[in-house]
């Protein structure tokens, strides 16, 4: 194995040990914490950063991650989340192709496209089709996730942007 290919094995192994960390205290010590009724839901917020920092291979496999991830805490719709969030990555990196900004606010703004997308999509796919929920629901859901999630966010993007940067200058 390649010095590069090694490289690129170890951040791997930091961002999902980071997203295992984030589902563990996502089940067990955030979800006492909710705002609006709604909990903390990390790993978006992760795939985003990852997309919008990393480009759209790595963006599409924490997308992978991620959605695995989510599909096993929140069953019942298998498979969802593995495709929304991997599409969604897909389109952040498209989103930043023409605007090509790699801060805090850029993964805060993607991530929220991310957020409302999947939720609208989810909504339409599963709860419209079923004629369960109404939009209410909808517009209720989304502003709770957000604001409940929000005040982790600089903490996530933090750790995402050092575990980036030391291995890039690892390369050099």
């Amino acid at each position: 194995m390649t010095l590069a290919a090694r490289k690129k094995l170890y951040k791997w192994i930091c961002y999902v040990a980071l997203m295992f960390v984030s589902v563990i205290l996502q089940t067990t010590l955030f979800s006492h914490f909710s705002v609006l009724s709604c909990t903390p839901s990390l790993i978006p917020f992760i795939v985003a950063s990852i997309a919008l920092r990393e480009g759209v291979f790595d963006g599409m496999v924490a997308g992978l991650v991620g959605g695995f991830l989510c599909d096993a805490i929140y069953s019942g719709h298998e498979g969802f989340y593995i495709i929304a969030l991997c599409a969604i990555a897909f389109l952040i990196c498209l989103m930043n192709t023409v605007m090509y900004w790699k801060s805090y606010g850029m993964a805060v703004l993607d991530w929220a496209v991310l957020i409302i997308v999947m939720h609208f999509v989810h909504y339409c796919l599963y709860m419209l089709a079923n004629g369960e929920g109404s939009i209410v629901s909808l517009l209720y859901v989304i502003p709770g996730e957000l604001l409940a999630t929000l005040p982790f966010t600089p903490f996530l993007y933090m750790i995402i942007k050092k575990t980036e940067r030391s291995f890039e200058e690892l390369e050099d």
